[in-house]
């Protein structure tokens, strides 16, 4: 509405909806009527000054990303030192989920073997569910579109 130059990362639902599970422990369905609703939103109003951006572009290449919005939107966000800031927080990552989980190994910001092995189990239950069945097509029906955006 302001037309300021804004970027949306879109995650995969198959890969965001267990991830928000087990990081937020709340119930399947509810977590995926808020991806929905969430992204149902962007799809309404995506304009030329919205940039989509895939979840996976943003923690493994940022340099593509800010190169990607500074030439969209004639701006100067740096371009250099992603790479180095990527391995300085994979380093530190330990010292960060303590931090950011206050000891709950399933609630932390960066991957752990443990919260891979409960989003694999959440993901079996979400795809076995009927009753999520309808929310994880819109869910995916949104992504799709968005990522055809991108």
């Amino acid at each position: 509405k302001r037309g300021i130059p804004s970027l949306v990362i879109v995650r995969d639902p198959l890969e965001a909806v267990p991830s928000f599970i087990v990081r937020d422990r709340i119930d399947y369905k509810r977590a995926l009527n808020l991806y929905v609703d969430f992204y149902g939103q962007i799809v309404e109003i995506i304009c030329d000054r919205i940039i989509i951006v895939p979840f996976q572009d943003v923690i493994g290449d940022f340099t593509y990303v800010a190169k990607t919005l500074n030439e969209r939107f004639n701006i100067s966000i740096a371009e250099a030192g992603y790479h180095e800031a990527n391995a300085q927080i994979k380093t530190d990552g330990a010292v960060w989920n303590d931090f950011d989980s206050g000891g709950d190994r399933l609630s932390l910001s960066l991957p752990t073997k443990e919260k891979d092995e409960q989003k694999k189990q959440v993901l079996d239950s979400i795809l076995q569910d009927p009753v999520c069945g309808e929310a994880l097509a819109r869910a995916q029906k949104i992504y799709k579109h968005l990522m055809c955006i991108f």
